[in-house]
């Protein structure tokens, strides 16, 4: 005898049916779509309004090969990317049609390198050389988003799991590189890095996770694969966008200004050389009287020195010289902003010298900073009147220059004395290593020259008899002739290092006291020929 059925099991169908349109309206409301083509983006689109292509041809080199790395971004997975993937970033984006006049690609080899792109590109009648480094693709996953409480719901009184509804985010990052070179003499002459974000929000079915399943299960391989062959095409697209946009307004300027043309045919204007030059002596504050005596003399004699070497482009225009009492925070900084040296302007050599007092400062963090102090310095105040090695680095560090010279002679402290000035600081081997992480920092690379009178501690001295600081003295003795060690003709960085702290440290051990130069960065650099 059949059972009658209770009325509310009657409901079933309906509540079932409910289910699955509230599942249907949640799948057509939140489905996340594709990437389109970059320059039909909003922000794309608006840097593209009245734009007049560069009157350059640019050669596209092969794009580096990324080998990905998971400890890049925490708790990430890298992408894995196809070549058709990497080429899409450059040769697919709005570079080709709207940036430049014409764009060239490479020819695809096995191996390559600069000389035969430099090469290549000379062939094609390229003025520039575009390279590509992509750094990382990663995903990670962010979090549910509100989609994820009513679609439990439905789970849960319904039972109508919506499995196609896009109820978890995540996060695609990506870090890229280019620079452009000119290839008449392989120069770079402009270099940029960006980053890329894109979330995506994914379903059930997009994350591999089996019919019933409403809990996470990222963590498993299967699960990811699928996430990222998901997530591939947004970040791509994103990483196109960001690049598109750095060329529209980081480099388009540049091209867009005047003289570029000329910077980058450098066989057509004449050798581009600067030197700021500072020489301070007769301090104002009263503790600091005393401390450097020869700094206008110092920085006489080595300008004097840098115009008379052979081979020397440095003209009056692209000269600073400040001494004494014009060798204050503001004169200096200006010096800086008058030539520029944020890389938008190209340079064959750029060479900074300072003769004065330096200064070291123990923060309450335990962290330490080094200064050289203007004429207007106050030694209670270093970081307000004073300029730390950091400023320094900034100033230079983007300089768009072949070569760069940088001579601190200052001493960054002692307790007896010499060029150097201390606050809150006693010597520790932590302040010695501090110093020495910064000055490796300072300007990094090939072309690239540092030498300094000495370390945290050292009595950095002078030589009465010689109206000269020890170093300067030294350092302009053998940049003349007697630097050159190897007879070949020329006096370089690595020669220079062999020879002028030995004769530093010697001067000073005769007055009692310790004095270790230092003499950094690239040995082949040439400081001058005879």
């Amino acid at each position: 005898m059949l059972q009658r059925l209770h009325p509310t099991w009657a409901l079933v169908p309906s509540v079932a049916f409910i289910g699955f349109i509230v599942s249907i309206v949640l799948f057509a409301g939140c489905a996340s779509p594709g990437p389109g083509v970059v320059a039909d983006d909003p922000e794309v689109r608006r840097a593209l309004e009245n734009l007049e292509p560069l009157e350059f041809t640019v050669l596209v080199a092969p794009l580096r090969k990324w080998k990905p790395d998971p400890d890049t971004i925490p708790w990430s997975y890298p992408i894995p990317l196809t070549d058709e993937d990497i080429g899409a970033l450059v040769q697919e984006s709005l570079l080709e049609d709207q940036i430049f006049t014409r764009v060239v690609k490479a020819e695809e080899r096995p191996s390559w390198t600069r000389e035969g792109l430099i090469e290549e590109a000379q062939r094609e009648g390229a003025e520039l050389l575009l390279e590509f480094e992509l750094k990382g693709l990663h995903c990670r996953y962010v979090g549910p988003n509100a989609l994820w409480f009513p679609n439990l719901l439905l789970w849960l009184t319904l039972w109508a799991p919506s499995l196609w509804v896009a109820d978890q985010t995540y996060e695609v990052i990506a870090e890229a590189e280019y620079s452009i070179r000119n290839t008449q003499d392989g120069q770079e002459v402009f270099r940029r890095e960006f980053w890329a974000k894109a979330k995506i929000d994914l379903d059930y079915i997009d994350r591999d996770v089996d019919w019933w399943g409403l809990i996470r299960t990222e963590d498993t391989g299967e699960n990811w694969s699928a996430i990222l062959e998901r997530a591939r095409p947004n970040g791509l697209f994103q990483l196109q966008k960001a690049f598109a946009l750095s060329v529209l307004r980081d480099f388009y300027p540049l091209g867009r200004s005047a003289g570029f043309k000329r910077d980058v045919y450098p066989k057509q204007s004449s050798a581009s050389e600067v030197a700021i030059v500072i020489g301070v002596a007769g301090y104002r504050d009263p503790a600091l009287q005393g401390l450097a005596n020869f700094g206008v003399a110092d920085a006489s004699s080595f300008l004097e020195f840098l115009r008379q070497r052979e081979g020397s482009a440095l003209k009056e225009e692209g000269t600073r010289l400040l001494l004494g009492a014009g060798a204050t925070r503001e004169e200096i900084f200006g010096a800086f902003r008058k030539y520029d040296l944020d890389g938008t302007q190209h340079r064959d050599r750029i060479t900074v010298y300072f003769s004065g007092v330096g200064g070291s400062l123990e923060a309450p963090d335990g962290t330490y900073e080094f200064y050289l102090l203007p004429q207007d310095a106050d030694p209670e105040d270093l970081p307000g009147t004073a300029i730390s090695l950091g400023q320094i680095k900034k100033w230079l560090g983007g300089a768009n220059a072949n070569e760069i010279l940088l001579i601190l002679d200052c001493g960054f402290g002692s307790s007896g004395g010499g060029k150097g000035v201390r606050r809150n600081v006693r010597r520790k081997p932590a302040e010695v290593e501090a110093f020495r992480d910064q000055v490796r920092r300072l300007i990094p690379g090939e072309g690239r020259g540092l030498i300094l009178a000495g370390q945290p501690g050292d009595y950095v001295s002078e030589l009465p008899g010689d109206q000269r600081s020890t170093l300067t003295y030294y350092l302009l003795s053998y940049l003349e002739r007697r630097g050159d060690t190897n007879k070949d003709g020329q006096i370089t960085l690595e020669e220079l290092g062999e020879t002028v702290p030995d004769k530093v440290s010697h001067e000073a051990h005769l007055m009692g006291k310790e004095q270790t130069p230092l003499v950094v960065g690239d040995e082949s650099f040439v400081l001058n020929k005879h």
